[in-house]
């Protein structure tokens, strides 16, 4: 915020996402225009006027009428006029990249040639944020980043720590203390900042140790064995439940769902 300060002190900031869990229009490229747009003209009547001028304009009477051709236009006469206001500028912050539809025409490539063309605009700048696929990583590569797990890898090193010293040194299975500092450093790396990854991993390792005496190469194993996707994650852990431990464990299912969603 102090370098949006210096660029652009009176820039005008808005945000949007894409969710692949939510309707059509969330997951949708022409769902994320149209919401960028209404943001920047709700709060500019000045904008909204001089787009009202446009010949495209009085024949549209809803989102339907409009294509995204049609919409990314729009936005981008707007970001040009916003850019020469009393904002001076505009950042757009923008979640969930990965989260596109991957049905949709174009999908994470149409996404990102739309993106390059916003970030061309005079007095525009963008922040985004994806999961580092490949698409993205050589899209995105070269830029100035931030990696979520670099900011809490300490707070899940330490969550992990502390939650395996329920587990105690036993030489007969093969679990001295450096091979389960091991299994710290391990399960801290693959969570790649996703605290939740984290949580439902060191419980099911906990679990495993107590109800089925798993000696260190096996509970390795698991770690190694579960998904690095959070949903797939869940979803693995649950097909490997009998019945009666899904009946048990039915209400912190239902949260951790509803946390993946």
């Amino acid at each position: 915020m102090k370098n949006l300060e210096i660029w652009r002190p009176k820039a005008r900031i808005i945000t949007g996402y894409v969710w692949l869990a939510g309707n059509k229009m969330q997951r949708s490229q022409k769902g994320l225009v149209a919401s960028l747009l209404y943001l920047l003209l709700s709060s500019d009547p000045e904008v909204i006027r001089g787009l009202q001028k446009e010949y495209i304009l009085p024949s549209k009477q809803s989102l339907a009428d409009w294509s995204l051709r049609e919409l990314e236009g729009c936005l981008v006469r707007t970001l040009h006029s916003v850019g020469n206001s009393n904002y001076n500028g505009v950042c757009i912050f923008i979640d969930g990249l990965d989260e596109i539809d991957p049905n949709e025409a174009g999908g994470k490539s149409g996404l990102i040639k739309m993106l390059e063309r916003l970030s061309n605009i005079p007095h525009t700048k963008l922040c985004v944020a994806s999961r580092e696929e490949n698409v993205f990583q050589d899209a995105y590569g070269s830029f100035p980043k931030i990696r979520l797990q670099d900011l809490n890898k300490l707070d899940i090193l330490e969550y992990v720590t502390t939650s395996l010293q329920k587990i105690e040194p036993d030489p007969s299975m093969s679990l001295t203390q450096e091979k389960i500092d091991g299994l710290v450093k391990h399960i801290t790396y693959g969570a790649s900042g996703v605290f939740l990854w984290a949580s439902v991993v060191v419980n099911n390792i906990i679990r495993a140790y107590n109800e089925n005496s798993d000696d260190f190469q096996q509970l390795r194993q698991r770690v190694e064995q579960l998904p690095s996707d959070l949903s797939k994650l869940y979803t693995e852990m649950w097909k490997r439940l009998n019945p009666d431990d899904k009946s048990i464990y039915q209400a912190e299912s239902a949260l951790y769902f509803r946390l993946v969603l």
